[in-house]
């Protein structure tokens, strides 16, 4: 009898719960997870990502935004507050 190898999976965690971010900026959202892909979208805007630091762009106007994180189903949401730009 051979035994099989246990897979462990870790859900998916935030770290960051909200972000500030000047318009057009990069801004970096923390997770904890096992490496396996997710899903992220910020209105129009998305992508996938292994990655415990995510990094993106905020969006050109300032406001408030939620930056939605998906994995296996399950929605997470950061918001993102983002100011104008300094001219």
């Amino acid at each position: 009898d051979v035994s099989r190898p246990i897979v462990v999976v870790r859900p998916l965690a935030l770290e960051t719960q909200a972000v500030q971010a000047v318009a057009k900026s990069r801004f970096a959202i923390r997770l904890r997870t096992d490496g396996r892909r997710y899903r992220w979208s910020i209105g129009p805007r998305h992508g996938t990502s292994r990655a415990t630091k995510l990094r993106l762009r905020a969006p050109k106007k300032a406001g408030r935004y939620t930056v939605v994180i998906t994995q296996d189903g399950l929605a997470h949401r950061v918001t993102l507050v983002v100011s104008p730009r300094k001219r």
